[in-house]
């Protein structure tokens, strides 16, 4: 059966307009800083323009006609709340658990509100339009840390976590868009710039979380065009290469650092430990602690408090069992829902909500007041409508089907015309490549130099051990303190010592920024470096930050009379680094050079699939001369039974009442 291809619908100003003032409301307005109950003017600020996208998505829908939205999302999280709620009051914090509880409320009110007046794609359109537009102001306004790199935020502070899970969600709209045949040459760039975001964010999780996402996506569309398949299948062997041949994926992982820290998960565990062992009061156990608790207690440890890095484990923690079972509850059956109705937004809405739940068992505010829960309901509360159902979509009935496809010249090729033509893409091309190239060479040219330099030490059981299974337990026993190690190298214990030996104009957390240490896996041995815009200082950071340690370790493992157990030796002092290690020029002249490349590609390929409408009513498919000349049916086919905006195949015998359903 012919689809007729239906043109692309405006995008809708009101829901993003809604949408950025609830982004910019909910982001964070302080790096590291949590509601606890306190006002101050930020928390008041926040909350002001959380009940103006709240107006303002009301004045919206206020006098459009009303569709439906389904309730069952609303009911649960309505659910969830009122146990993290009753929880809070049975742990004393009721005020300010009610208070957060209040925020989600107005997020899940904004929701319902913009889709009750719009398609739930211009409402998806603003939200994602809205995350980006935050990201991009803040990644300009912060830039690359120089502590480790890592892309992060200035105005709003994003962590990069967070920028890395707005340019994961960005690629997956962009995906969507793309296999749908919406895509244009500005998401094409788009896409490109969000890749390149992800991967300067550093955030291990959202890099692995969105590969099966971006698959399910995949998988779900019912058809390619070939302006999406071509790039794709030529960009096959680069994949290859990367995934198998290169060391890229393996860096990314890694950050640089060692196998050690992701089989810990950067000391994640700790918490969840503590999250899991028996509560003191049944309320605790199954009604949580309230949205407040973001913190837990980890005995055993140097440090007394840890973040709750997990989505899931903070819905155990704030709504106990009874909150955990509402969000599972919550997220299955809205995968079930979004699965067995074939909706215009299914395979995105099936990718997203896979990708929040999957980074929620490493990353916090999947049931918080955040964006990745705006995100996630949004997705949730679309309407299970399908798109040949739908008053606003559906498209127009295919009463007279077309018999066969049959391919028209649209005009005679003038001598000459194709080579001129192939000539100036090449030229385009050409410029798109050598201007990506002096960007980079430009970035690398003005970027600030960063220098790093590492001293390693290794651990060894203090004592006399003659027999081989005192060393056996010596060694295990070190092994096994070699995470809290890894802590307390940029602890404020060891980095005052350090600020004031050197004389440094900076306090213990701006200078823990620019201090990491690391346990290369399997090992005891401990690595300090330090980043600093001078090689000499760099290496007198790194070098009293080793001394200040061991110092430390003496300090906090002897007792009045006892020895150290644990004795740390320089095995590698630290060196005056020679080269900058920020910023990285062949990989930004590789970046700048594939993003060129990759833009020169899209050039050169972009007539193949190019579509226009000839005056006398048939939609006419214009390739390159020489390759009009060969194209069959089959080829034509494929094209033609896409269902994008303006791209049909010549279609003979084509009756006039389509003629107007393909241009409106």
């Amino acid at each position: 059966m012919l689809v007729v291809p239906r043109a692309e619908r405006p995008f809708a100003k009101g829901p993003y307009l809604a949408m950025l003032v609830a982004v910019v409301a909910t982001e964070p307005w302080r790096p590291a800083t949590y509601f606890e109950g306190s006002f101050d003017g930020v928390v008041i600020a926040k909350a002001l323009l959380s009940v103006v996208a709240a107006i303002t998505a009301w004045y919206l829908v206020s006098k459009r006609p009303r569709l439906g939205v389904p309730a069952w999302p609303t009911l649960l999280v309505a659910l969830y709340l009122s146990i993290t709620v009753f929880g809070g009051w049975a742990e004393g914090v009721l005020l300010s658990s009610l208070i957060i509880a209040v925020r989600v409320l107005i997020l899940v009110g904004i929701v319902n509100l913009l889709l009750s007046g719009y398609d739930g794609y211009s409402v998806m359109a603003g939200l994602v339009g809205a995350l980006v537009t935050v990201a991009v102001v803040s990644a300009l306004t912060g830039g690359l840390r120089a502590s480790d790199g890592r892309l992060a935020g200035g105005i709003p502070p994003l962590h990069p976590n967070e920028i890395a899970a707005i340019s994961a969600m960005g690629i997956l709209w962009l995906l969507y868009r793309a296999v749908n045949g919406r895509e244009n040459a500005v998401d094409l760039v788009m896409l490109a710039v969000a890749g390149t975001a992800l991967v300067a964010s550093g955030s291990r999780t959202s890099l692995v979380m969105v590969l099966p996402a971006a698959a399910i996506l995949v998988f779900t569309a019912r058809r390619f065009h070939l302006r999406v398949l071509i790039p794709f299948v030529l960009s096959l062997p680069v994949i290859a290469f990367t995934v198998f041949f290169s060391d890229a994926i393996t860096g990314a992982l890694t950050r640089e650092g060692s196998s050690e820290d992701i089989g810990s998960l950067s000391n994640r565990t700790i918490a969840w430990q503590s999250a899991l062992m028996p509560k003191s009061s049944a309320w605790l156990t199954w009604a949580g602690g309230g949205l407040t608790l973001k913190r837990i207690e980890v005995p055993g440890q140097w440090w007394s408090h840890q973040i709750l890095d997990s989505s899931w484990v903070s819905a155990l923690v704030q709504g106990g069992y009874l909150g955990v079972a509402t969000c599972l509850v919550l997220i299955l059956y809205g995968l079930y829902r979004v699965a067995r109705v074939p909706g215009e937004l299914r395979g995105f809405r099936l990718a997203l909500i896979l990708f929040l739940a999957l980074r929620g068992v490493l990353e916090s505010g999947l049931f918080d007041a955040s964006t990745a829960f705006l995100t996630c309901f949004t997705a949730l509360a679309l309407p299970d409508v399908s798109r040949a159902r739908h008053p606003v979509l559906a498209p127009l009935p295919d009463r007279h089907p077309v018999p066969s496809f049959v391919w028209q010249p649209p005009h005679s090729p003038i001598p000459g015309e194709n080579v001129r033509s192939i000539k100036k893409r090449l030229l385009v091309a050409g410029n798109l490549l050598a201007l990506g190239l002096v960007v980079a060479g430009l970035v690398n040219f003005f970027a600030p130099r960063s220098y790093q330099s590492s001293a390693a030490l290794y651990a060894t059981a203090a004592g006399t051990q003659l027999r081989a299974t005192d060393i056996y337990q010596g060694t295990m026993m070190v092994s096994a303190r070699m995470a809290t190690y890894v802590e307390l190298a940029t602890s404020p214990v060891v980095l005052n010592g350090v600020i004031e030996e050197l004389r440094l104009d900076e306090g213990p957390n701006s200078l823990a920024e620019r201090v990491h240490a690391t346990n290369p896996g399997g090992t005891t041995v401990l690595v300090v470096t330090a980043t600093d815009s001078d090689p000499a200082r760099a290496q007198l950071i790194a070098a009293t930050v080793a001394s200040r340690f061991n110092q430390a370790v003496t300090g906090l493992e002897s007792g009045a009379e006892a020895a150290p157990q644990v004795n740390f030796r320089a095995v590698e002092p630290a060196q005056a680094p020679t080269e900058p290690k920020a910023p990285d020029r062949l990989r930004n002249l590789a970046i700048g050079g594939g993003i060129g490349a990759g833009l020169g590609l899209i050039v050169l390929l972009w007539p193949l699939v190019r579509i226009a409408s000839s005056p006398d009513g048939q939609l006419r498919l214009i390739l390159l001369g020489p390759m009009a000349d060969r194209l069959d049916a089959s080829a034509v086919r494929i094209v033609g039974e896409v269902e994008s905006a303006p791209q049909p195949a010549v279609l003979s015998h084509r009756p006039a009442a389509l003629t107007t359903g393909a241009e409106r």
